[in-house]
């Protein structure tokens, strides 16, 4: 069973999201990964659902998180 979830709403805590399951960085892990603080609904075209990173750019098109590991 993958860790990631599908967003359904919106989240108020910190968890680690992705806008792409499949991106790979050279070495074949995983990328497209960002830890953020909540993600929010919206209802911008390149939504549903979007978060801050901390730079505070928006990541948009978010469909996946997954809780942070202890």
């Amino acid at each position: 069973m993958s860790a990631w979830q599908p967003i359904t709403g919106e989240i108020n805590r910190k968890v680690l999201v992705t806008n792409n399951l499949e991106g790979r960085n050279a070495n074949g892990q995983m990328s497209h990964i960002w830890r953020v603080d909540m993600v929010h609904k919206t209802d911008e075209p390149e939504g549903p659902f979007m978060a801050f990173d901390d730079s505070d750019r928006r990541i948009w098109g978010l469909t996946h998180y997954a809780e942070i590991p202890a």
